[in-house]
């Protein structure tokens, strides 16, 4: 049950969604978090975690990253210094949930790319003043925020359907604990004892399930709807304003 927790715990951390959900928007509310225990995701813990340990996860996910970090160790020691804590508060959190959710972890991995790649482009776009490079900027720009969008999007989607496995097999178990704890024909009632998760509070944690599980359905529904002014938004965020302010 712990384990289980601690994977729920994870995933929510690294899932954020699209639209006015989550602590924001798309690409918005990435920086603490939830962690393992329920808690603010500690991310100043990973970026003092071992240099190896990082290394040899980028190198297996992220080679081409990895290789420029064994290079500027060689030829750079303090930069790779103070570069190795930021990069280990971005990549920490989905080494720690590739042990519980390798799915979801993969595609934060994916997440974690494609904003980098927005915010490259944001970059070319404003540092460039040829009107055609600009143009191809901007292209690049529109398509990897798009590409992020479904990422996300993608994440929601499995977050929703693990929640109805949840809830179809929490139902089912509340179910044949009802059926088992029926007193025997002809017997007294007070032969069978309440099961501890059957009655009025299982009911009502079934119940808040399905309206979570309704809400999420519909914000997804409004995600989809609202697609194209989503990566609008967003593409002028990074265009014109100063990352989101973390309000929530």
């Amino acid at each position: 049950m712990r384990e289980r927790m601690r994977q729920r715990m994870l995933e929510r951390g690294q899932g954020m969604g699209p639209g006015q959900g989550r602590r924001g928007g798309m690409g918005q509310g990435q920086g603490m978090g939830m962690g393992p225990d329920g808690g603010p995701l500690d991310r100043a813990r990973f970026g003092r975690m071992d240099p190896e340990e990082l290394l040899t996860f980028l190198h297996k996910h992220e080679p081409t990253l990895a290789d420029k970090l064994e290079t500027m160790r060689s030829e750079d020691p303090q930069k790779f210094r103070v570069r190795l804590p930021l990069l280990g508060r971005v990549y920490g959190p989905v080494m720690e949930q590739m042990k519980y959710d390798p799915t979801m972890a993969q595609l934060s991995l994916q997440k974690i790319r494609l904003r980098l790649q927005a915010e490259k482009a944001a970059q070319d776009v404003k540092g460039v003043s040829d009107a055609n490079a600009q143009k191809t900027a901007k292209e690049q720009l529109r398509e990897s925020v798009g590409k992020l969008y479904d990422v996300i999007m993608q994440q929601e989607n499995l977050r929703q359907q693990r929640w109805e496995e949840h809830l179809k097999k929490f139902t089912e178990t509340q179910s044949g604990v009802a059926e088992a704890n029926q007193p025997p024909p002809g017997g007294p009632e007070e032969e069978a004892a309440p099961p501890p998760l059957a009655g009025p509070r299982a009911k009502q944690r079934i119940e808040r399930l399905r309206q979570e599980m309704d809400r999420h359905k519909q914000t997804m529904q409004s995600w989809r709807d609202s697609k194209d002014q989503i990566v609008n938004s967003r593409i002028e965020q990074l265009l014109q304003g100063p990352r989101p302010f973390p309000w929530d």
